[in-house]
């Protein structure tokens, strides 16, 4: 988890955080309405919801496949969902 929570940063240096609807959830300049990301971690597995991702500066498919990257080892891998608002 730590991992995609640095990544996150990486990516938006500038966000803000807080456990909202039961997930760490990002966003930036204080717009909880239309936040960019949330991790949500499990027994086995970091769930990935990225609500706005348009307006993440990178393309989503390439975050997603660095994000996998941040995975321990194959059994742990990285749930992701593609809902949009």
């Amino acid at each position: 988890m730590e991992c995609l929570i640095d990544l996150v940063f990486e990516v938006l240096p500038d966000a803000q955080h807080e456990s909202k609807w039961g997930q760490l959830t990002f966003t930036l300049d204080g717009d909880w309405h239309h936040w960019i990301c949330a991790l949500s971690p499990t027994k086995k597995a970091v769930k990935l919801v990225i609500h706005k991702g348009h307006c993440w500066p990178i393309r989503v498919a390439s975050w997603r496949a660095r994000a996998a990257t941040c995975a321990p080892s194959p059994s742990a891998r990285l749930k992701r969902s593609t809902r949009t608002s």
